[in-house]
């Protein structure tokens, strides 16, 4: 079965779709995103969670928090500030080591 993320018919619940009538292959412009699921899980919709979705409010309260932690380009924390060269995230900057 082949899904779309994408709104109903309705306009308003967002989840998985049936890209083709009973879930039959279509194709995918570039950057959307799908989904097979093998038969035996055939349905038309799957949703999403109704929890809100969880994430950073703004940058400022990043700031305001960890001014002074060093973080990797994953978001991995560092223990402490690194040597190696690259780029890395402090006071939700990015600072380079050449």
């Amino acid at each position: 079965m082949h899904y779309k993320l994408t709104y109903g018919n309705d306009g308003n619940n967002f989840g998985w779709y049936w890209g083709e009538e009973d879930g039959a292959a279509f194709t995918s412009p570039a950057h959307k995103a799908w989904l097979v699921l093998p038969t035996s899980a055939a349905r038309s919709f799957f949703g999403l969670p109704d929890e809100a979705t969880t994430g950073v409010a703004s940058m400022s309260e990043v700031r305001s928090l960890k001014s002074d932690v060093w973080y990797d380009l994953l978001g991995r924390q560092l223990d402490k500030q690194p040597t190696q060269k690259g780029v890395y995230i402090i006071g939700g900057r990015k600072h380079v080591i050449k």
